[in-house]
């Protein structure tokens, strides 16, 4: 998985030296849910984890996740993995809706927690998912697994070293033919910039080191539920710098990132959100992902396991939050989150 073109640049995760496998309980069995497992078992690092329940909404679908990935337990109810003493963190991979909930519950039982993003539908919920957390002093992150991918650290790396010089201008764009209920559905939490537009704010919040924006300008449009199908904005941040993403639910755009720098530029492939090639300066780097004998639900799915092993080295180091996704920074994309959809003009119930 970590072969690169360039010779120890791209190094995956650090080891940390612990041999003891963090133990997985899975919320929800899933598309999403099934790649995060499928990836970890295709891993360099499978030994370094162990999927030890899956729960879901119906016996019948933990019990056929479980024969699938050779879990050992399956429960009904997402409580079960709350009292489970052997599990040590949970991802959660449920609905957007869904999200407080488990993870309030869990993190009450002292559980650490991997959410799948959004962490939360608004700034309220997110808050106090995080405030939970360090209440409980448990370890939670949002799955921006975009983030753990070794050549977006790369291009951090990069950045910061002044690679490219100054970034003045970054653009992004995420768009395909999306109709699943939880994607366009107002009462699942659908639309595009909760479900898709994350990672392009997580990938501007890269290009510009994670500042917060001066001005935010955004426009779009929403279906007849009342949910932003499309989606273009411009984020200011300070020194005339300047993002621009575009999101679609309803046709493929380009689905790249290019960050333009005074002295040259970063193209990050298709998919942005999980790229296996970027170009820095003219200059080609990529990483081989394992293929899997279960088929992936979604575009290079192996890269979850670069996630999962960054939570695990979290934990071993007794750390209660991440430090390539800290809660400052997921609070910060809900909030920019927050302020498109308040000029779009979208709400959802749990807003109120």
């Amino acid at each position: 998985m970590n072969d690169v073109t360039e010779q120890g640049k791209l190094d995956t995760l650090a080891r940390d030296g612990f041999k003891a496998p963090i133990r997985w309980g899975i919320a929800s069995a899933g598309l999403i849910s099934s790649d995060f497992v499928n990836a970890i078992d295709i891993s360099p690092y499978k030994a370094d984890h162990e999927v030890v329940a899956v729960a879901a909404r119906s016996q019948a679908k933990a019990e056929e996740f479980a024969k699938t990935f050779g879990i050992k337990k399956a429960y009904v109810g997402y409580e079960r993995l709350a009292e489970d003493p052997d599990i040590d963190v949970v991802y959660v991979g449920t609905i957007n809706i869904a999200h407080l909930d488990n993870c309030l519950m869990l993190i009450n039982a002292g559980k650490s927690v991997l959410c799948e993003k959004p962490m939360g539908m608004n700034v309220k919920e997110t808050k106090q998912v995080l405030e939970a957390a360090q209440a409980k002093n448990v370890f939670v992150m949002e799955a921006m697994w975009t983030r753990c991918n070794p050549l977006q650290l790369k291009i951090q790396e990069d950045i910061k070293n002044g690679v490219i010089g100054d970034v003045m201008q970054a653009n992004v764009t995420f768009g395909g033919k999306m109709a699943a209920d939880r994607i366009v559905k107002k009462d699942l939490g659908g639309g595009s910039l909760l479900v898709v537009g994350i990672y392009a704010i997580y990938v501007l919040q890269m290009a510009f080191g994670d500042e917060v924006p001066e001005k935010i300008i955004a426009t779009g449009n929403k279906s007849s539920e009342g949910v932003d199908h499309s989606v273009s904005a411009i984020l200011q941040y300070k020194n005339g710098k300047m993002g621009c993403f575009s999101l679609s639910t309803q046709i493929a755009l380009a689905n790249e990132a290019h960050i333009f720098g005074t002295d040259g530029q970063i193209k990050v492939g298709i998919p942005m959100w999980a790229p296996s090639h970027i170009n820095i300066k003219g200059k080609e780097l990529k990483i081989n992902l394992p293929e899997s004998k279960i088929k992936f639900n979604f575009l290079n799915s192996a890269a979850l396991a670069f996630e999962a092993e960054h939570v695990r080295e979290c934990l071993c180091n007794g750390l209660k939050q991440s430090y390539l996704v800290p809660h400052s920074i997921t609070l910060t994309v809900a909030e920019i989150m927050e302020n498109i959809r308040k000029q779009l003009g979208v709400e959802y119930p749990q807003d109120k």
